[in-house]
């Protein structure tokens, strides 16, 4: 982070066999993108369709929820 688009997502401490809400947020907090995905390991997201600018990465389980900035460039 920076990155030109391509974003690397790890998967740790979820619940097996279960899924989860990826929403991407521009800054004035209109939702860019939003996917359900099963669990795996490592999660690709090719975001280079967007503008460059600062998003808000939002991931969402039945357990917990996180949020994580990103950069692109």
């Amino acid at each position: 982070n920076p990155s030109s688009g391509v974003f690397y997502l790890e998967n740790r401490n979820l619940l097996r066999n279960a899924s989860c809400l990826i929403s991407i947020y521009d800054v004035f907090g209109r939702k860019v993108y939003s996917q359900i995905l099963s669990i795996e390991q490592q999660q690709v997201f090719d975001l280079t369709y967007l503008p460059t600018g600062i998003y808000l990465m939002e991931r969402t389980t039945i357990r917990e929820s996180e949020r994580f900035k990103i950069v692109i460039k």
